[in-house]
């Protein structure tokens, strides 16, 4: 893994310790919230070595600030496969940052930081992610990094009682 830093900010390998911390926030709602809350039985604290996952079934880091304090993770998964062959596929990435940590250049820094990553170390060619409709504040940055908005998926989120339209970016 390289040292790359944007904005005070890298992306570390997750190792038992750093997941036991990770895990301590993920526990509590309010660490998800507003966008992201499901319910308990929605949400898992990494275990622990988690980069080392194959690239075939995804990965996640630990995003680490210039004192070396967890602010957050990022993660990819499999994502739509789109035919033919595996190169036809792409990663879904997602990240939580957090709270103490938000209304930082965290966020788009640990994106920025995942975007090269998985494009430098992996053989795919698009990256996507779901993001809640309510969190349309992030297009300005999303599309500063070079990602755009490919469409509105109409209530397929149920989150705090109710269905929630979420926006899906490439």
């Amino acid at each position: 893994m390289n040292n790359e830093s944007i904005d005070g900010y890298r992306l570390a390998p997750i190792t038992t310790s750093r997941a036991a911390e990770i895990a301590n926030h993920l526990e509590n709602p309010e660490t998800w919230r507003p966008n992201n809350w499901f319910g308990f039985e929605h949400h898992t604290a990494p275990t622990g070595n988690q980069s080392t996952f194959s690239f075939g079934e995804g990965g996640a880091l630990a995003v680490l600030d210039t004192k070396n304090t967890i602010v957050g993770q990022v993660q990819w998964i499999p994502g739509f496969w789109y035919g033919g062959a595996n190169r036809h596929r792409a990663w879904n990435i997602g990240m939580i940052i957090f709270q103490t940590h938000r209304r930082s250049r965290a966020t788009s820094a640990a994106i920025e930081l995942l975007t090269n990553y998985l494009f430098t170390h992996t053989n795919i060619n698009r990256l996507e992610a779901t993001m809640p409709a309510e969190s349309q504040k992030y297009e300005k940055s999303i599309r500063r990094l070079g990602f755009s908005v490919e469409g509105v998926l109409r209530e397929a989120q149920w989150r705090e009682g109710s269905w929630r339209d979420a926006v899906i970016i490439s």
